[in-house]
């Protein structure tokens, strides 16, 4: 199935099951549009992105992960333009336009030009200025010739309309830390270069494409499954290692923080300075903008580098011999 995010939706989307809530099915889009019984529907995609919930839908259920838009079936009377192929994603460029919608402008005003023939141009300057990289396509149920400007077949140069496409970098005026994102929509406006070339979703967050709560340009072990517990460099934690607690097992760090010397991982230490109750989607959310300066914290970390624990690692820390919590009380807990 294939979904569009409605502005500042990603944001909203957490986990897989919202997404029927929270975007438009582009099959319910198609289907509306048939149902309207016109004589002639044109979809045009140009919204292939990777999936951010890969795992939930994909790995977990043991399939390919697909990049990209899916093949759908067209209806009747429709036809549906793809910016690259099926399953695969488009390219933004580096102007104001990707190189798909850019050569879309400059074909769409020319006159007496069928939508096959503007399709195909569009395809053949794509894919030569990408070096066959990205290869635009369409998928057609029309049952009748159709032309944007004037009527089809009069596309002599005298009659054709060309409109200048300027292609600048857009200048962000407020995107401080110069990922991409502007300000007033960026979550993480103080990342590094280290962070930034790694790559920031549209949130301006470091990317985690693997979704283990460690960011990938700090993650040693890209493509970790689907919740397994991972250490600080995102390296999944030994199974042999979970054991008994013992006094010696945890370090506090002075700076708000404590490190579990079995696992590796580190911890905030006053876990309960929000002071109230919250679902589980507020708590990941309230645990992903702590920083440095918050609830004790002098640790120097910015948001999006914190997260709430795996239930594995949560039965890691279990002491049986304590209740109310059923933690350790040695130093640092």
């Amino acid at each position: 199935e294939n979904y569009l995010f409605p502005i500042g939706a990603m944001q909203s989307v957490t986990v897989a099951e919202h997404l029927p809530y929270e975007t438009l099915r582009v099959g319910y889009l198609l289907a509306t549009m048939e149902g309207a019984r016109n004589n002639l529907n044109v979809v045009i995609l140009d919204a292939c992105r990777n999936n951010p919930f890969a795992r939930s839908l994909f790995i977990e259920r043991g399939v390919d992960n697909p990049d990209g838009l899916a093949l759908m079936e067209v209806p009747s009377g429709t036809l549906i333009a793809y910016a690259t192929r099926p399953n695969k994603r488009a390219l933004d460029g580096t102007g104001r336009n990707s190189p798909y919608v850019k050569h879309l402008k400059r074909e769409l005003p020319k006159q007496g030009l069928s939508i096959v023939e503007v399709l195909t141009n569009v395809r053949v300057a794509v894919k030569k200025e990408t070096k066959n990289r990205q290869a635009p396509g369409y998928y057609s149920e029309l049952d009748r010739k159709f032309c944007f400007v004037g009527p089809c077949g009069q596309n002599t140069p005298s009659q054709s309309v060309t409109v200048p496409v300027s292609d600048p970098t857009p200048v962000l005026k407020s995107d401080r830390d110069r990922d991409g994102v502007a300000d007033s929509l960026d979550n993480c406006p103080y990342n590094t270069s280290a962070e930034i070339s790694a790559g920031v979703d549209s949130r301006g967050c470091p990317l985690d494409r693997d979704q283990d709560g460690v960011a990938d340009y700090r993650d040693s072990c890209l493509g970790t499954s689907a919740g397994v517990s991972v250490k600080q460099n995102g390296c999944p934690v030994p199974k042999t290692t979970v054991s008994k607690p013992s006094s010696s097992r945890y370090r506090d760090n002075g700076d708000g923080t404590v490190t579990d010397n079995l696992t590796g991982l580190i911890w905030m230490k006053n876990a309960n300075c929000s002071g109230r109750r919250m679902t589980w989607k507020k708590a990941m959310q309230w645990a992903a903008k702590l920083a440095h300066g918050q609830c004790g914290l002098r640790d120097g970390s910015r948001a999006g580098m914190w997260r709430l624990p795996t239930i594995d690692e949560w039965k890691a820390m279990v002491d049986k011999r304590y209740t109310y919590p059923a933690l350790s009380n040695a130093a640092g807990t």
